[in-house]
């Protein structure tokens, strides 16, 4: 196997206690560089449904720009690729399919018109049939759904959902990412549905539309490993104390996202160890499979020493970040329950406190791209905490006439929490869609404020 694609267990330390249980944490790490050759150069090729909300809340430049965005991937596509187009309302219809003669596809697209209510997991549905039907195991099998509103008709519980897309994964590798556009779309309906399918959740405005299908695109045209899972293997007097990861897991094999191009996922876990029963090293091994075959398998030894030479030990500091970003995402779940609870001084005090533990994780880096990285996810807490403020500031005055400002924040504060933790949730490294929605965060604030401060004069 290419030697670009790279499988690590980093340790917190390298030396356990040989004297008493102890506890370490470990980084499963994931790389791979942009000149990995795949293993089948065919699976360049794509299995593509696009599968886009035209009911009436999508009318004007939101329809326009998805309707245009599927013409320039359709003109980008290959002679080999399949390309399916669905729109849904009340009903689900296909748009195109690869059956479609290519020179009637853009008038097709350009002819989708809104109209109707939201049937959101009917559209999905008649996309993962679709799918199915051109099945294809040398193609990347990859459905992209977009959406601006609630899911008010058809099936809308979360669960069998989330069970539906974790299934068309496993049996068919198929990969649904979700677009939420705006403030009014069921943000846990599409961020479980892209979770479970190993897909992304993306929250953007519409004149993002044409960037992030863009970047799904793109993406799906460098995965190199499409159903990837860790398979852990632990040794005699070592066991798992705590997951630190909101990973699925099956036995002892946990599912991860795609694997692209030039990119680097990272999970951790708890371990403990009990030296009477180990030996002289702790053993821990880790397999890289994708389709169930073996691509890559890595293997630590842990040397058992006094507690003096442990305590010595030097600790890895991207471990305890690792670490402090699955902490965050944990903080960001319990946010969003503080914010329905309308209990806002509560969650500025936990926006505090996950501050605070940021700080010292960019302090302990002396690698300054390391300290700009994990500064970004401190920067997101504080604007956050700029927004508890705001949130706590029209929740006092108790005047119907702010109501309105008030929901819209509460909204796009879920909304930007739920994005941010199926980022950390699912190992994607790279700061992206963050600026811009964090810049946005930052002008609804600004708005509100002077708002608020013309109704008073």
């Amino acid at each position: 196997m290419d030697n670009n694609v790279n499988l690590q267990i980093i340790p917190e330390r390298t030396i356990i206690r040989n004297d008493n249980i102890s506890e370490i944490d470990i980084v499963i790490e994931i790389t791979s560089t942009s000149e990995y050759k795949k293993v089948e150069s065919s699976k360049n090729n794509l299995n593509l449904a696009i599968v886009i909300d035209r009911s009436g809340s999508m009318s004007g430049e939101k329809l326009e720009i998805a309707k245009n965005s599927c013409i320039e991937i359709f003109k980008r596509l290959k002679q080999d690729d399949f390309l399916t187009v669905i729109v849904y309302d009340n009903e689900a219809e296909v748009i195109v399919n690869p059956q479609t003669k290519r020179g009637e596809i853009i008038e097709k697209i350009k002819n989708i018109e809104p109209r109707g209510m939201t049937n959101l997991s009917l559209g999905w549905y008649l996309g993962l049939l679709e799918l199915q039907t051109y099945l294809d195991n040398d193609k990347i099998n990859k459905l992209i759904l977009l959406s601006d509103g609630l899911a008010n008709t058809g099936e809308t519980k979360k669960s069998i959902l989330g069970n539906q897309a974790s299934k068309s994964r496993e049996e068919y590798s198929i990969i649904t990412s979700t677009i939420g556009i705006g403030d009014d779309f069921d943000e846990e309906l599409l961020e479980i549905i892209s979770n479970e399918s190993g897909g992304r959740f993306w929250y953007i405005q519409h004149s993002n539309i044409n960037e992030i299908i863009e970047e799904e695109f793109i993406g799906t045209l460098n995965i190199i490993l499409d159903n990837p899972k860790i398979e852990l293997n632990l040794g005699k007097g070592v066991k798992i104390s705590k997951e630190l990861n909101m990973l699925r897991k099956a036995s002892n094999k946990y599912s991860i996202r795609p694997i692209t191009d030039n990119d680097e996922n990272r999970f951790a876990i708890r371990l403990e160890l009990n030296p009477q029963e180990i030996g002289e090293e702790a053993q821990i091994t880790a397999k890289l499979l994708n389709r169930n075959q073996t691509i890559l398998d890595a293997n630590l030894s842990l040397n058992l020493d006094s507690f003096e030479s442990y305590a010595q030990a030097p600790i890895n500091q991207e471990v305890l970040a690792i670490v402090q970003k699955f902490e965050k995402s944990k903080t960001e779940e319990e946010l969003i329950s503080k914010i329905e609870e309308g209990d806002f001084d509560f969650m500025k005090n936990m926006i505090i406190k996950e501050v605070a533990g940021m700080k010292k994780v960019v302090a302990a880096f002396e690698d300054e791209k390391k300290r700009e990285y994990y500064r970004k996810d401190q920067q997101d807490l504080e604007n956050m905490s700029y927004a508890a403020d705001v949130l706590i500031k029209i929740n006092n005055l108790s005047n119907p006439k702010y109501r309105n400002e008030f929901q819209a924040l509460i909204n796009h504060c879920n909304k930007s929490l739920t994005y941010q933790m199926h980022r950390h949730n699912n190992g994607y490294m790279r700061h992206h869609n963050c600026d811009f929605m964090q810049i946005d965060l930052l002008e609804r604030l600004s708005v509100i404020l002077e708002n608020l401060a013309l109704r008073r004069i």
